[in-house]
This record gives C-alpha cells, structure tokens and sequence, in this order.
C-alpha cells in the first residue's frame, strides 16, 4: 500500500503543501509532547522557585526550538505562549 508523504513521520517531523511548495513541519505528536512536558514542568505541586522553573523552561525550550526550528510552526508558538 502506497501512502502520503504528507502522512509520513521523520525525525519527529511532517511534510506540509502550501502555494509556495512542501516544508518540514513537526509532527503533532510532538507538539503535544511539549505542551505536555511544559504542563508537568509548571505544576504548582513542584515545589520549586520561580527562577529555577523559568531556567528549566528555558533550556527545554531553547534545545526544542533549535531542533524543530526549522519547520514552520509561527502559529504553534504563539498558541503555545498565549494559551492560558
């Protein structure tokens, strides 16, 4: 059976089609792999200081976003951030 390229998942990334061609997006798994680490990382229950979480978030975020950096996901970060 022959499926997509656009259903196919490598390296935790997708392909996505707009007028200007194919580009390399994350793959929703992953995506919710990160809102759900983020949601653990930020309980109230931790028990840990405000500067440390914010160190922790950082360096999650910044090693994530150097790797999945390269796809198009504008729209997913901003979700991300202003989601309340």
């Amino acid at each position: 059976m022959v499926d997509s390229p656009l259903r196919l998942k490598i390296f935790g990334f997708t392909l996505g089609v707009d007028r200007n061609g194919a580009y390399a997006r994350p793959h929703e798994v992953v995506k919710q792999r990160i809102k759900w680490a983020l949601k653990v990382m930020t309980r109230r229950s931790r028990g840990i200081s405000w500067s440390m979480l914010m160190k922790e978030i950082k360096q999650m975020m910044r090693g994530w976003l150097q790797y999945y950096g390269i796809g198009k996901m504008k729209t997913f970060i901003r979700h991300l951030i202003w989601k309340r």
